[in-house]
């Protein structure tokens, strides 16, 4: 008889990428994240003029452009030219000049507006063929739509402000007096005023 072998206990495999975090690591982090290391004045400065780089808002707003905005034939276009000019468009503003954010809205209005026909037009050659497909082109040309409609009406807001009308409320748990003009009444009127006053307010007569 063959002695039946042990077997060993089954040792759990740790998944692939799974690294063990060291508790040093961790608290140097947090000691770094509480307690910035100090530097010297020339990489304090650089650090400080990296952190006013990322979040200055022409920078920032010029890096998105450049990102999004395809290359032209005669080549790409000009990080500092863009931050030049997003930064006279800035101060355009902040003058009052709002003539280049309305040509923004009308432009993104017509953009809108040619998405929206083009799905809608999908929309129409799907029709009798493709049920889901005539509905999810719909759904994306109605929501363009919303979205032109939407840009339109902050357009008209900023032509024409909405002008608001503010009326006092006074508001008392007990007797209230407010003044807010004075007002001369003709003689032989302020008893006649109280006398409607408490007939409205007590559905009789008052002599």
């Amino acid at each position: 008889m063959s002695a039946n072998p042990k077997k060993k206990p089954a040792t759990k495999k740790k998944p692939a990428g799974v690294v063990k975090k060291s508790s040093a690591v961790n608290s140097s982090f947090k000691a770094s994240v509480c307690f910035p290391v100090k530097k010297n004045p020339e990489e304090q400065a650089s650090a400080d003029a990296l952190a006013e780089f990322a979040i200055n808002p022409c920078i920032s707003s010029a890096l998105t452009v450049k990102t999004f905005t395809p290359d032209f034939s005669t080549g790409e276009v000009d990080l500092g030219s863009l931050v030049t000019g997003l930064s006279k468009s800035i101060g355009r503003v902040q003058g009052g000049d709002l003539k280049e954010c309305e040509a923004m809205l009308i432009g993104q209005a017509h953009s809108l507006q040619a998405i929206f026909q083009t799905l809608a037009s999908r929309a129409a050659m799907n029709i009798g063929h493709y049920p889901s497909a005539v509905d999810s082109y719909l759904r994306l040309a109605l929501r363009a739509q919303s979205q032109c409609r939407a840009t339109l009406e902050t357009l008209a807001a900023v032509k024409n402000p909405p002008v608001i009308f503010a009326r006092q409320a006074n508001i008392a748990n007990g007797p209230q007096q407010v003044n807010n003009g004075t007002m001369s009444a003709p003689a032989g009127k302020v008893e006649e005023v109280r006398n409607e006053l408490m007939e409205a307010q007590d559905a009789e007569r008052v002599d």
